[in-house]
């Protein structure tokens, strides 16, 4: 664990989900865009058509920091994971995930 510290692996790991989060959202607007039948309210409310590749990556990265952060709070050395929680890429996947729950999945959305 240490090493995945070293290496900023968490640094990684959100900034991963946040580009997906962000293909996800972009992919859906680009689908919405493209049939023009829907007006402006409909196209921000919408389900996200997610793959399950694109679903099992988000679980997995998410459950990987769901483990780290679980462990550095358990952990008796001083931890960053407060910081790390607090940037502003992990809240917008965090209230991404929250506001679109029926396209993420409950699972998703609970961890």
């Amino acid at each position: 664990l240490s090493a995945f510290h070293d290496l900023k692996g968490v640094d990684v790991l959100i900034t991963c989900l946040e580009k997906e989060m962000v293909a996800a959202r972009d992919d859906q607007l680009a689908a919405d865009t493209a049939s023009m039948d829907t007006d402006d309210t409909q196209l921000t409310k919408r389900k996200r058509k997610l793959v399950a590749s694109r679903r099992v990556f988000l679980f997995s990265i998410i459950n990987c920091l769901t483990v780290v952060f679980h462990q550095e709070s358990t952990s008796s050395t001083i931890s960053n994971g407060g910081a790390q929680l607090r940037k502003p890429e992990l809240t917008f996947v965090i209230t991404e995930v929250m506001n679109h729950v029926e396209s993420y999945g409950g699972v998703l959305a609970a961890l």
